[in-house]
């Protein structure tokens, strides 16, 4: 099935989920190896369904899974001009490393990946002194029913949940937080500090947590 096969099945379950801030991203029309397909057939792939889920959903989509999780140099060429700006693979970490190609997206692992709870536990416990961390955690819900193990999900989000130290936020929301924080104009002695961008930005310095408001100069 394609996206537009689905479109009247899929779209009532779908619009709470977005109006309550979960992110919409592109996983292709059809679902083909992407890296497989002449550069046209590519493009159209990611164009058309971006085009499909903006319609649907009245909204704009710049965010992708690759199906299958494979790509190549090309494909991330292709993604970058049809306006994505980042993509997920399916290639597991087992770190917090923050990205720093966006459309070479890298998870943390899988759900069922069998270190799942010790990442978790050392997630939690690692104090993240110099830069923060991130657990990016992938997998299909359907997958759930299809090992019976819901369980496992569960178990996570009770380790994960609820904690006031682990910001709990969307992949546009990261990409754009850390986009934002990116562009950060600094004094020559790393003191002064200036945000360009349309972002709150928060800093935790050797004085203690500030805000990083947008237009502002700060001195450190």
């Amino acid at each position: 099935f394609t996206i537009g096969d689905l479109a009247p099945q899929i779209a009532d379950r779908l619009r709470p989920c977005i109006e309550e801030g979960h992110d919409l991203a592109l996983h292709s029309y059809t679902h083909p190896f992407l890296e497989q397909l002449p550069a046209g057939n590519a493009a159209w792939e990611i164009v058309r369904d971006r085009e499909t889920l903006e319609e649907m959903f009245g909204t704009i989509v710049r965010g992708m899974a690759y199906p299958m999780g494979t790509y190549d140099d090309d494909v991330v060429q292709t993604l970058r001009q049809c306006g994505v700006v980042y993509s997920r693979t399916t290639k597991s970490t087992h770190d917090f490393v923050l990205p720093t190609d966006w459309l070479c997206w890298h998870p943390t692992c899988h759900h069922k990946h069998p270190r799942l709870m010790e990442l978790a536990e050392k997630f939690v416990t690692n104090p993240f002194e110099k830069a923060p961390g991130l657990f990016y955690l992938w997998g299909h819900s359907y997958e759930f029913d299809l090992r019976d193990n819901w369980d496992v999900i569960e178990t996570f989000c009770e380790k994960m949940g609820g904690r006031e130290d682990i910001w709990y936020a969307t992949n546009m929301e990261i990409y754009e937080y850390l986009t934002a924080a990116r562009q950060i104009v600094a004094s020559i002695d790393g003191r002064r500090l200036y945000n360009p961008t349309a972002t709150v930005l928060y800093l935790e310095t050797a004085e203690g947590n500030m805000l990083l408001h947008p237009g502002e100069t700060k001195q450190i």
